[in-house]
Parts: C-alpha cells; sequence; structure tokens
C-alpha cells in the first residue's frame, strides 16, 4: 500500500482553465439554464416561440458564462498565486510552496470537496479565491489511484 503520494501543482492558464471549468460545470451552468427557462416562459415569442427561445437563451448565456470564465483564467495566468509540493496521506495533506516558505500541514477537512472522473482526481480546497487541484490519473500508479480512492472515500464518503 502506498504511504503518500507527493505531486507539483501550479496555477498556470491551463491548470486554471480546468479547475473554472470544473467549477463553472458543477455550479454556474443550472443557474443560467434556470435563468434562460424563466426568461422563456417571461418573453416566449422573443424568438419566435417558447422552445426556440428557450434553446436561444440557454447557448447565450452558457457562451456568454464560459467567455467570462476563459477570460478570466488568461488574465490571471501570470500570477502565480499558487506554486507548491502536496504531499497526500491517509492522515492529511502537507502543502510545501516552492517559494521556501514553511511547510503547512492539513487535515483531510482541508479539502471542501473531492470527486474524480474518468480521467482526473478533482480537489476543491478550503481556502478564498476557490482553489482546485486537478490529480491526472494518468500520471498515478493503479496503487496510488486505490490508495488515493480509499483515502477519499474515508473523508468524503458522498463524493
Amino acid at each position: 500500500m502506498v504511504s503518500h503520494i507527493t505531486r507539483r501543482f501550479q496555477s498556470d492558464f491551463a491548470a486554471l482553465l480546468a479547475g473554472k471549468l470544473y467549477t463553472f460545470r458543477r455550479r454556474s451552468v443550472w443557474r443560467y439554464l434556470l435563468a434562460a427557462l424563466l426568461l422563456s416562459l417571461a418573453r416566449p415569442t422573443l424568438v419566435h416561440n417558447f422552445w426556440r427561445t428557450l434553446l436561444a437563451a440557454a447557448a447565450g448565456l452558457v457562451g456568454l458564462g464560459l467567455l467570462a470564465v476563459v477570460a478570466s483564467s488568461y488574465a490571471q495566468r501570470r500570477q502565480k498565486y499558487f506554486e507548491a509540493e502536496i504531499a497526500f496521506r491517509a492522515d492529511g495533506l502537507t502543502v510545501q510552496p516552492t517559494s521556501g516558505a514553511l511547510a503547512e500541514a492539513h487535515d483531510w477537512q482541508w479539502v471542501r470537496h473531492a470527486s474524480e472522473s474518468r480521467h482526473r482526481f478533482y480537489l476543491v480546497l478550503r481556502p478564498f479565491p476557490r482553489l482546485v487541484l486537478l490529480l491526472d490519473k494518468h500520471r498515478l500508479t493503479a496503487e496510488e489511484v486505490a490508495a488515493f480512492r480509499t483515502w477519499l472515500a474515508a473523508r468524503h464518503p458522498a463524493r
């Protein structure tokens, strides 16, 4: 069994965009679709009929949201507000900033939300602004993936 997994994380454009798209998909899309439905109910003949209005409003609002996500990721790409090596263990995480600052030890409660997709683990951390760590499965061994699943299941049963 793996005792710890250490990975380096940095806030470059790709990581920021992937984290923001994850948050957008998880939280914001439903709000935009609800807004499109309400707009379609209020003004059903705005684009000929109810269904066309619903489709146009949904596409427009989600498109604007995606544009805002890409623009904010692009604007933040130069700011290295997070660059660290994180060691994941069964009892918690140790964050060692690459700037040479002191290491910080956190328990698994520091991870606000954890989920898994076919290709990645997503970890939403407690600090503000929201920080989403992406752990690519193809960069982990099968044993590390199993250990990570075990640690997450013990700390976040409803992921």
